[in-house]
């Protein structure tokens, strides 16, 4: 039960920083996208941890996750997360090592 209230409050607290629109929303929209070659590589160099850890706490807060790209935001490697929630499209961003929302 604890698990799934803090996942809850994880994903809330994400889709709130995502901002009303949700999509490219506040300072923290990222400023440029890596391929999956460039992402690849940040994973092995410990840089970011690889999205598929992170997804799971998704499940089941969110209708449906369309998509995650990491990219640099300022200097700091962050996973755009496109998700429906609600029937409505977002875009979610966290951090590539922690999945912390940023």
């Amino acid at each position: 039960m604890f698990r799934k209230a803090l996942a809850a409050a994880f994903v809330g607290t994400a889709l709130v920083l995502a901002g009303p629109a949700g999509v490219g929303a506040g300072p923290a929209a990222a400023d440029q996208c890596l391929s999956q070659s460039e992402t690849w590589a940040a994973v092995q160099k410990g840089q970011a941890v690889e999205f598929s850890r992170f997804y799971g706490r998704l499940l089941g807060k969110v209708d449906k996750v369309l998509g995650a790209q990491l990219c640099d935001a300022g200097g700091h490697l962050v996973y755009e997360v496109q998700v429906v929630v609600g029937g409505r499209a977002s875009t979610i961003t966290l951090d590539s090592r922690s999945g912390a929302p940023y």
